[in-house]
């Protein structure tokens, strides 16, 4: 799993001492992919909801006196809060959209066996080259446990089903010779002489 991102503590923190440091806390803490598997994200709706709430009252105490030297100061101060909210509110948006497709991948992947990334792509109506990202993101940060990607052949893969390379046959340990993926970089143990495939990103690898 990938480490959390900034705790509320020092988002609170920074909020009560300057506020657009924690607003910029907050937005990025909306990025953790931990956040976009859960799916929870009520307290960052409320808390958006109280920033737009609270520019809203802003603007209002600076319409009824626009001409006061207080008031005045509460423009940028209302423009802050409400564009801060609605930034929130988008990022949001994006995260529960992101939580629909990844609760799909594992859906289709581990319920369904539908392995096919171009018939995963198909699926969720995005590109291949999208799907492959989310699907490499979601297995580096330990949401596919399990799994790789075939490149070559397109489709996620079992490390305990993965296939034996073509032409593999029974060789003795002394046989045996570790190579370097030019794919990936992973060191892979391959017969020597024995082209096989990489059983990290399914790579051609020669021994």
């Amino acid at each position: 799993m990938s480490k959390k991102g900034t705790s509320w503590g020092w988002i609170i923190f920074w909020f009560a001492c300057f506020w657009p440091v924690g607003l910029v806390l907050l937005i990025k803490k909306l990025n953790d992919k931990s956040l976009m598997m859960t799916g929870k994200t009520g307290v960052y709706s409320a808390f958006a909801w109280f920033l737009i709430i609270i520019g809203l009252l802003a603007f209002l105490a600076f319409f009824a006196n626009p001409l006061g030297e207080y008031e005045i100061g509460l423009l940028p101060y209302a423009v802050a809060t409400l564009v801060g909210g609605f930034v929130i509110l988008h990022q949001v948006r994006k995260v529960k959209k992101a939580f629909t497709r990844y609760t799909k991948y594992i859906d289709l992947i581990q319920n369904k066996s539908v392995y096919n990334v171009d018939a995963i792509a198909n699926t969720v109506r995005l590109p291949y080259v999208v799907v492959i990202r989310e699907l490499q993101e979601m297995i580096s940060e330990g949401y596919l446990n399990g799994y790789y990607i075939n490149h070559i052949r397109r489709i996620v893969v079992a490390k305990d089903q993965r296939p034996q390379g073509q032409g593999a046959r029974p060789v003795n340990a002394r046989n045996v010779v570790t190579v370097r993926c030019s794919g990936c970089g992973a060191n892979n143990a391959v017969a020597a002489g024995v082209v096989s495939e990489c059983e990290y990103c399914g790579s051609p690898v020669r021994g």
